[in-house]
């Protein structure tokens, strides 16, 4: 090449990496700004810090930890990045693994769950959960032990999917949409297209049952509630339904579970919805739930009822509590922390939420952020930020961006 050809490719490379950490200090320094320390208050409007295309595909999921953000594409790669600069710190990726549907977090970072479009849930662990501690892949499940398992049971570890077909009842047969942790008793979580529920034991991730007909159409999102331990499903069928562990009837069809075990999902209320539900969030009494026709329902809890006569009574939401209108197309994704409620939208806008004496309301619309394209993930950190919160989003567009 001339060499006056060389010394502007240079010259517009240095200037992009100039740019980038320009941005990544303007993050930096917004975020410090919200610490407790800062004596002024944050802002009531909300601004971009930082922009950028860490994926060759649209982002569909995104997961917080106390010291990482991590984001899943439709090119099958999970990324991890510093939460102080958003810094790029690991990549995490499987062999034909297909699009990352769903993150999970626990343990502070030190495990990460993925569910796939190839129908397995992969899982991560590093011995630290700050950078750059990497990521390694420990399991794919269901593991080669559950396979094994199922394949000696014969046609009793099978279910019937199709008229002329059958899968082992361990393994989801369709993408899997969503992912949720019951801490207290040690269970993972899966919902699937296939409309099937499945419970996997955190201590050797192996499978404990499986619903295949917990909803009649696809199931879109999981999300555990902190008290109590129910299981919220929202599904493409218009339903959100309550499940709780513990003693339960398994004579039900399409009721599976592994041999020796007492314990299952038994289902309490379904909460009835005029459309599809695309996405669900949870913080502390209320319940979130994003919808095909772009409204949020919002659910509270109320008076507790009996779900068996000899049981003692349990909390659950049975009416709706509001409804928050204002996106014009589906509600894609929706995230909740202290009084902030964040939605993303298939009509391109970001809308957040705030609420206030158990009224909620409409402080911020973000329209147009990612180049004009469906908001797939979002998600609203609080941690450390006084009077103000982080948002981050990510869309089909590729970008992951921090405001």
């Amino acid at each position: 090449l001339p060499i006056s050809d060389s010394i502007s490719d240079t010259t517009t490379s240095d200037k992009d990496q100039s740019e980038q950490q320009q941005q990544q200090f303007l993050l930096a320094t917004a975020i410090d700004q919200l610490r407790p320390s800062s004596s002024s208050r944050s802002s009531a409007g909300f601004r971009c810090l930082l922009s950028f295309k860490p994926h060759a595909s649209g982002i569909c999921a995104l997961a917080i930890s106390d010291h990482s953000l991590y984001s899943g594409s439709e090119d099958g790669l999970v990324c991890s990045y510093r939460l102080a600069d958003l810094q790029p710190s690991d990549r995490l990726a499987a062999a034909s693994s297909g699009s990352v549907k769903a993150l999970l977090v626990r343990r502070a970072g030190l495990e990460i769950y993925s569910a796939h479009q190839d129908h397995k849930i992969r899982a991560w662990s590093r011995a630290s959960p700050s950078p750059p501690s990497q990521h390694r892949l420990i399991a794919t499940l269901p593991t080669i032990r559950d396979v094994v398992a199922t394949s000696i049971r014969g046609s009793k570890g099978l279910v019937r999917i199709r008229r002329h077909r059958k899968s082992p009842w361990n393994q989801h047969f369709d993408t899997i949409s969503s992912l949720a942790v019951d801490e207290a008793a040690g269970i993972l979580y899966s919902g699937s297209w296939d409309r099937s529920l499945k419970a996997w034991r955190l201590r050797d991730l192996r499978c404990l049952e499986s619903i295949g007909d917990a909803h009649t159409d696809a199931i879109n999102a999981l999300a555990v509630a902190p008290r109590g331990g129910f299981l919220f499903s929202a599904s493409a069928d218009s339903s959100v339904k309550v499940w709780r562990w513990g003693k339960c009837d398994r004579s039900r069809k399409n009721h599976k579970n592994t041999k020796g075990s007492s314990d299952g999902l038994s289902f309490v209320v379904e909460l009835a919805q005029p459309s599809p539900v695309n996405c669900i969030a949870l913080w502390g009494s209320w319940v979130y739930a994003g919808c095909s026709d772009g409204r949020i329902s919002v659910w509270m809890e109320n008076q507790g009822i009996r779900v068996l006569r000899e049981e003692p009574e349990i909390r659950v939401y049975r009416e709706e509590f509001a409804a928050l209108c204002g996106h014009s197309m589906s509600v894609l994704s929706i995230s909740a922390a202290r009084d902030v409620v964040c939605s993303g939208s298939a009509d391109r806008t970001i809308r957040v939420w705030r609420r206030e004496d158990e009224r909620h309301s409409c402080v911020c619309v973000v329209q147009d952020l990612h180049s004009r394209c469906p908001i797939k993930s979002v998600i609203v950190s609080i941690e450390g930020i006084v009077d103000g919160c982080m948002v981050y989003s990510g869309g089909l567009d590729g970008f992951l961006k921090a405001w």
